[in-house]
């Protein structure tokens, strides 16, 4: 049976209990709040597994994860970067992936960051390393931001203005 209305004193007492053992909890994006949630984590990570504290793990692992990317983003790697490091961590040379990207010289000039990866190499790429294709085809390696607004639609035609004869 589905429940179909919360019962806010419930809630509020569970809150209450909630903030009784753990102390106040806040989510504002500050370095305390982030220093304190770190430990609440490793203390839920000690504690046994149940549900309610799983999802209290999830809950502040995602903050944790936004407090980092918003306070300290990492830079992103070029593809061609990307690349190398998967090449490394699986002892692989340029020869071996030539049937990927079209050829030993196109992986030469791809690692050389003289060529980009194109969306058929990158879902090769991808499918060998078991990543996303994203990976290989940002060049610039950084998230441009937001999509720039689409151009504005082209100009009505100028009327040709109409001269009244003068009778």
């Amino acid at each position: 049976m589905k429940k179909t209305s919360i019962d806010w004193d419930n809630v509020a007492l569970g809150w209450t209990l909630i903030q009784g053992e753990l102390g106040r909890l806040s989510f504002a994006m500050t370095e305390s709040n982030a220093k304190r949630n770190h430990a609440l984590i490793g203390a839920l990570l000690a504690a046994p597994p149940s549900a309610p504290t799983t999802a209290l793990l999830d809950c502040l692992s995602d903050w944790m994860e936004a407090y980092e990317q918003l306070k300290h983003p990492m830079p992103r790697a070029s593809a061609a970067e990307s690349l190398k490091l998967l090449m490394s961590a699986n002892g692989l040379k340029q020869a071996d992936l030539a049937a990927e990207l079209g050829g030993q010289p196109v992986v030469s000039a791809v690692l050389r960051g003289k060529r980009s990866i194109n969306a058929g190499q990158a879902l090769r790429l991808a499918k060998r390393f078991n990543v996303s294709a994203m990976l290989f085809l940002n060049d610039a390696g950084t998230v441009s931001g937001p999509p720039s607004a689409p151009p504005a639609p082209p100009s009505p035609p100028a009327r040709a203005s109409k001269r009244r004869a003068a009778t």
